[in-house]
């Protein structure tokens, strides 16, 4: 993203000829997230986790024992809805994170809350399939936890391994 001050300035120097426009030109003014706003952002949004989790848990529940006559769930059938209960959680949860990284906001409330927001290499919002990429991605990194932090850290554009494979980025808000 660029800032009014950046943008005024790259339109000069295109319009002077002394710069490309496009990525490239871009590229020399985006200020990449710092790795421990991206964490607190993550944290921030893992509090809704338990939210998500107990808002579908109680719908699940009313559901159930609505249909069950009004005898309470045991055995196999609370387990199934415990577990079908985190399972609805986390497709609510991931589908929460697509749309929100798609929308005009570019981010989660965490990242909204912390000042960045998710990009496309050129500094554009990022499209529905960029995000459904970003978001199943997000899974496998996750498996590898301590290479996607370690990614993040120390390298130059300060992407995970879910925006290298997305081609996603994340930037300060201007």
């Amino acid at each position: 993203m660029l800032c009014d001050e950046s943008r005024a300035e790259l339109s000069d120097q295109v319009a002077r000829g002394e710069a490309a426009a496009g990525e490239k030109a871009a590229a020399a003014v985006v200020e990449y997230a710092a790795p421990w706003r991206r964490l607190a952002a993550g944290a921030v949004d893992a509090l809704l986790v338990p939210i998500a989790y107990y808002l579908v848990s109680f719908f699940a529940g009313f559901v159930f024992s609505a249909s069950s006559n009004g005898e309470e769930l045991s055995g196999n059938a609370a387990s199934l809805t415990r577990y079908g209960a985190w399972i609805a959680a986390a497709v609510v949860w991931w589908v929460y994170c697509v749309l929100m990284e798609r929308s005009a906001n570019q981010g989660t409330l965490g990242k909204m809350l912390l000042g960045v927001a998710v990009t496309d290499a050129g500094g554009q919002r990022i499209s529905l399939g960029r995000a459904v990429g970003r978001n199943l991605a997000k899974i496998v990194s996750g498996a590898l936890l301590p290479i996607n932090w370690i990614m993040v850290a120390f390298t130059g554009k300060k992407r995970g391994l879910h925006d290298v494979i997305a081609g996603s980025m994340v930037v300060e808000k201007k």
